[in-house]
């Protein structure tokens, strides 16, 4: 698959849904997504991803590989004086996000199709980046994939080293990087965050259910920061019913309390 280097700002007029596409709620705010299930659709990660974010007001947030647009609708929702930029580089998922944006009337998040490894032309400076990477290796993972999921699971267009790379470029000194990504590979990562200039300063691992190992991981690291990591409790998913627990409840916004 070829990676497509440059970049464009889509329509930002609300378009008709499309075949195979269909408007999926939030559940917070009354915020709604545009997803087709014959590409990616966005999961529990970006989600819990959302959650571990910690913005202020007026933040300049950057959303480095968006797909469908999940992470910047959910922190330009929830942020209304914030301003999001965030690229996809598949043009249907890249399309979808902005009609997204438009659907939700979040004129403070603008959706612009390109590649991620050219972000620091295509933004301005960030205080704030935010990615859900593509968790495998090229040849990993399930291989029974369109081109559209192996290019958002697979490092097809980007590596995680040219995600930390971009995301490095966009932020000023103390600027913060918030990722998730699989726990097998922390190791991998906290050597690629020091080899970019990132000092990982806090993670949290997310385990299916408690007494299980540690599926994934959350991750914030600062630019140019001096070294010392917080390791935060782990944030268990399911009890032992198959549920969400209440922690993941208030993420997702359906447990009073939220907001």
């Amino acid at each position: 698959m070829l990676c497509i280097p440059s970049g464009f700002v889509y329509n930002t007029t609300m378009e008709e849904i499309k075949t195979n596409e269909r408007i999926d709620d939030l559940m917070w705010g009354g915020l709604k997504i545009i997803q087709n299930p014959d590409l990616f659709c966005f999961g529990t990660d970006s989600v819990l991803l959302a959650g571990f974010v910690r913005t202020g007001r007026g933040d300049t947030i950057a959303d480095l590989g968006t797909g469908s647009g999940i992470l910047a609708i959910l922190l330009g929702g929830k942020n209304p004086d914030s301003r999001v930029y965030a690229v996809e580089i598949q043009a249907a998922l890249a399309d979808m996000a902005q009609r997204s944006a438009a659907l939700n009337g979040l004129a403070n998040v603008t959706i612009i199709r390109g590649d991620l490894k050219n972000a620091h032309r295509l933004f301005p400076r960030c205080g704030i980046v935010v990615s859900n990477p593509p968790y495998d290796k090229v040849g990993s993972g399930k291989t029974s994939m369109n081109e559209s999921l192996r290019i958002a699971r697979q490092e097809a267009c980007a590596t995680f080293l040219d995600i930390a790379r971009a995301a490095a470029r966009l932020l000023g000194d103390g600027g913060c990087f918030y990722f998730i990504h699989r726990a097998e590979r922390f190791s991998e990562l906290i050597g690629t965050l020091h080899s970019v200039r990132l000092t990982p300063k806090t993670a949290r691992f997310i385990h299916s259910k408690a007494g299980e190992k540690a599926k994934y991981v959350l991750l914030c690291a600062h630019k140019n920061a001096g070294e010392g990591m917080e390791i935060l409790p782990p944030l268990i998913v399911l009890d032992d019913e198959g549920n969400y627990t209440k922690e993941v409840k208030k993420i997702y916004g359906t447990e009073a309390g939220h907001g």
